[in-house]
């Protein structure tokens, strides 16, 4: 079974910083990599896509040891910065989990969600989506969604 790696090969940055920074329109994501693992960073959404059905989540993070280990360090995080709508983050993370993971049959040893929004959920919030995504993520990858609704999230990889 190949890795996440190994199939996508597109990451815009890969090293192994102990501080990891994502940003946009004021919504910000954090990660401390103390142990100083691998990580490679994936713009996943198409900034051209109009199809809001085909929209993706923000960013993708693989966290690994050394490509030539075992699945011991092999951990992604899905994040989308997001405004308020939190319904359409998650249904973004969805897509992206559809397309990048299950379409590949990729199955990592853990596999996350992060949404950062910058306020709390409209009224068309919708939980079904919510728990329908934390079981992909369960099944995928013993993971689980986290949101954010102060425009911040940090948290160790």
């Amino acid at each position: 079974m190949k890795k996440f790696n190994e199939i996508h090969s597109c990451y815009f940055l890969r090293d192994r910083r102990k501080k990891i920074s994502l940003h946009e329109n004021g919504k910000k994501y954090h990660a401390t990599n103390p142990d100083e693992k691998y990580v490679a960073q994936y713009r996943v959404d198409d900034p051209d896509e109009q199809n809001v059905e085909n929209k993706k989540c923000d960013y993708a993070l693989y966290i690994f040891d050394d490509e030539e280990a075992k699945k011991d360090d092999d951990r992604l995080i899905f994040i989308e910065l997001k405004g308020k709508d939190i319904a359409r983050a998650i249904k973004q993370i969805s897509k992206s989990i559809e397309t990048w993971v299950v379409a590949h049959d990729i199955w990592p040893r853990k596999m996350d969600a992060r949404v950062v929004a910058a306020g709390y959920p409209n009224p068309k919030y919708v939980r079904s989506d919510e728990l329908r995504l934390n079981k992909t993520l369960y099944k995928y990858g013993k993971g689980e969604l986290k949101v954010s609704s102060n425009g911040r999230f940090e948290e160790n990889l």
